[in-house]
């Protein structure tokens, strides 16, 4: 293949891959990677999209020396480390997975996704405090995601801070009135604390919003 101009891939050829990302078709990402990397040997984005392409078909081994690739081109960037860290996430490697959100987090200690992937790892691994003061950081960065409130009160409920985890719900629905799971959850936290006619309402409406979902623990 002749060598265009340039140090990377065009926008449009980029966009053209996530295209095929977004519709799932990564075994046709990594062909087209492939190309792209014969024009673009030293291409930071393509080895680091090659990573997360490899760990989606589960591809695992593959994936990893796609990131080192990539880390060894542009060593501050934080979606590498990102995608390690989902990556060991998902294969359970929990303390791995942590330390590649840290350094990312070293870089740019505000970066959402890292703030609330680490909470969920440390949840995981069954450290509530320390995901609650990831999933605390995360909110004082995107106060309005919802999910992130989720999850900090599953963290809450399960140390026992039922106040905590009921206003930590309260938040969820307010961002997100049709939250299922928070109304669930929070009637299983009124439930815990007694008041169990606030609990058959938060269940109720749970009820109202699907029918299939909410799990009445009474």
């Amino acid at each position: 293949m002749t060598r265009p101009e340039g140090s990377a891939p065009s926008p449009q050829q980029m966009q053209a891959v996530m295209a095929l990302c977004h519709q799932g078709q990564f075994t046709e990402v990594l062909s087209k990677l492939d190309l792209l990397l014969e024009a673009f040997p030293d291409a930071c984005a393509v080895y680091n999209l090659q990573g997360a392409s490899s760990a989606a078909l589960g591809r695992y081994d593959g994936a990893v020396d796609s990131f080192k690739r990539a880390l060894s081109l542009t060593p501050d960037d934080t979606s590498i480390y990102f995608n390690i860290g989902n990556l060991q996430k998902k294969i359970g490697a929990w303390d791995t997975a942590i330390a590649q959100y840290k350094s990312a987090l070293k870089i740019k200690p505000d970066y959402f996704e890292n703030l609330r992937n680490k909470g969920n790892v440390l949840q995981n691994k069954g450290d509530a405090r320390a995901a609650i003061a990831s999933y605390k950081n995360a909110i004082e960065t995107e106060p309005k995601h919802a999910p992130t409130h989720y999850y900090m009160r599953v963290a809450l409920q399960g140390l026992g801070d039922l106040k905590g985890a009921i206003d930590s719900y309260t938040q969820a629905i307010k961002i997100k009135p049709d939250y299922v799971q928070a109304y669930n959850n929070m009637g299983n936290a009124l439930y815990e604390k007694g008041d169990t006619a606030a609990a058959i309402d938060s269940l109720q409406k749970a009820l109202k919003i699907n029918s299939n979902y909410a799990e009445i623990l009474f």
